[in-house]
């Protein structure tokens, strides 16, 4: 599945300086507990919650690219355990 979304931008550059910080956006955006940076991926762990409570982390992987005008993250869901 591919799902792309545009924001237009009104704000110039400040707003691509802060989406291109997966430390800061992850946390913010996601509630994520844990950011880590393994080799060229992010390691991001989002707590699932809702209806039921899950005793674990939702664990995906996150590739950032950026360019002048963009900022693109491609996300990976790889589990919902990290055992596994």
């Amino acid at each position: 599945m591919k799902l792309i979304d545009e924001i237009e931008n009104e704000h110039g550059t400040n707003v691509l300086t802060i989406l291109s910080d997966p430390f800061f956006l992850f946390p913010s955006m996601l509630k994520a507990t844990n950011v880590e940076k393994i080799d060229n991926k992010y390691k991001v762990e989002i707590p699932i919650k809702g209806i039921f409570y899950l005793p674990f982390n939702l664990i995906i992987y996150v590739t950032r690219y950026t360019s002048i005008n963009s900022v693109n993250y491609v996300v990976n869901v790889a589990d919902f355990a990290e055992h596994r």
